[in-house]
């Protein structure tokens, strides 16, 4: 049995450095998430060629995996991949580290990316294309491995027929004894398809969310967030950023903090 099963878009993260006004020239938002096309994203991965880039695996449900996996835990990770160099670095990087890999593979789409922007002060903003992880399949999610926990990705909620096999999936896992943890993933995503979100923590024991997403679903500060999830599940986080996370489950409130 593994901890923790993690559902989410594969995607290879490419991490530069960028002034601010290169987001202006962009024609991007500091501090968003934009989905973009190939031809977009080719063209954006053009404009910083020669600046200093870091590949590594990325999207959330991964680095969840990836996390569990590096604290002695026992994950797997379910996405699609292209068949390219990006999709076999995604699945070395990820297996690499501990991780045990169920990769659905599209002939017709490249591996997904997400450029990752950081401007001055470390905030990031993200150009994603999804490419071969939108079009995961009830195929590559018919066999979710018996786990203690299903993580999911709010991502995964917004394209209504990838939507339909993730409530499938979790309404089956729930019933097989797995609990549920969600992550709504980003601000501007839980504006898009908020009714949809609602309607999913009705299968969630555990939700994850930043300060910006727990405030965009609430409309509360992080306390006061914290408290309105931990009415729609078991457990609410709210992470902090280098402050920590706040914990509420059962009234109880807890700030677990980060040593500096």
């Amino acid at each position: 049995m593994f901890d923790v099963v993690c559902l989410g878009n594969a995607l290879v993260d490419v991490t530069v450095d960028v002034p601010d006004s290169f987001l202006l020239g962009a024609g991007l938002k500091k501090g968003s998430m934009s989905l973009t096309d190939d031809v977009s994203q080719k063209f954006l991965l053009s404009s910083i060629n020669g600046l200093s880039s870091l590949l590594s695996p990325g999207g959330s449900a991964s680095n969840v995996a990836l996390g569990v996996a590096c604290l002695g835990g026992k994950s797997c990770f379910i996405g699609r991949v292209g068949v390219d160099v990006n999709g076999s670095f995604f699945e070395s990087s990820l297996v690499d580290r501990g991780v045990v890999v169920r990769l659905g593979k599209s002939v017709d789409l490249i591996t997904g990316s997400a450029i990752s922007l950081i401007t001055v002060g470390g905030e990031r903003t993200f150009s994603t294309y999804l490419g071969a992880a939108s079009s995961i399949s009830k195929a590559d999610l018919v066999d979710v491995p018996e786990s203690k926990f299903v993580h999911v990705e709010a991502y995964l909620l917004e394209d209504p027929k990838i939507k339909e096999l993730i409530f499938d999936v979790v309404k089956k896992v729930k019933l097989a004894g797995s609990r549920v943890s969600f992550d709504l993933s980003d601000a501007e995503l839980i504006k898009r398809i908020k009714p949809v979100i609602d309607e999913f923590l009705d299968l969630v024991d555990v939700v994850f969310a930043n300060e910006d997403e727990a405030k965009a679903f609430t409309g509360e500060d992080s306390f006061g967030a914290a408290r309105v999830l931990s009415n729609l599940c078991d457990v609410a986080v709210v992470k902090l950023g280098g402050d920590g996370s706040l914990v509420v489950s059962n009234n109880v409130q807890e700030v677990i903090s980060i040593e500096k």
